[in-house]
Formats: C-alpha cells, sequence, structure tokens
C-alpha cells in the first residue's frame, strides 16, 4: 500500500511538472523567441527555422520536435539504464508534448 501511494505521488508530480513547464513554453519562452537549453532549446529554434524557411508559413508543432528530439535519449536510457526508467520518461516525455502541443 505505501509503494502504490509512493508511486501515486510521483505520477502527479509528473503531471504538475509537465503542466507547468509546458505552460511557460507555450505562454512564454515560445512567443518571445527565447531558447531554453537543451532539447527543449533546440526544438524552439528548429520550429523558428522551419517557419522562416517555409514559403507558405508551415510551422511544426513544438511539441512533435520535443518528441522526436527525445526518442534518442530514450533509446540510449533504455540500454543503459533499463525499463524502470524509460517508463518514467517516456511518460513524462510524452505529457510534456502533448500538453505543449494542446
Amino acid at each position: 500500500m505505501k509503494k502504490a501511494g509512493k508511486i501515486i505521488g510521483r505520477v502527479l508530480l509528473v503531471i504538475l511538472g509537465t503542466v507547468a513547464y509546458s505552460i511557460g513554453m507555450t505562454f512564454f519562452v515560445n512567443p518571445h523567441d527565447l531558447a531554453p537549453g537543451g532539447f527543449t532549446g533546440v526544438a524552439v529554434i528548429l520550429n523558428r527555422a522551419i517557419k522562416a524557411l517555409s514559403a507558405s508559413g508551415f510551422e511544426l508543432d513544438l511539441g512533435i520536435i520535443v518528441f522526436a528530439l527525445n526518442v534518442p535519449l530514450l533509446i540510449v536510457g533504455l540500454i543503459k539504464l533499463g525499463k524502470e526508467f524509460l517508463v518514467g520518461t517516456v511518460f513524462g516525455t510524452i505529457l510534456l508534448s502533448l500538453f505543449t502541443y494542446l
């Protein structure tokens, strides 16, 4: 019972964290052309470059770019750190991409 409560607590914290992060990305970082560190920053830069280079104004969603950039890292994480790491990280990555998309 104690372990289930710990897991639920972790899941809720991941959900809360990804919601907060995606709100910041969507309403502050991305509209003001700021680029944070990591793959999210690379995704913001790619998002702007794709939009600038597209003659038709095509824009690839930030959440999709973030997810696509994280896939290779997830594979490496599975190999190096195991399945438990992968499950938690995939959950957080999908939520972050989903909330950023929404």
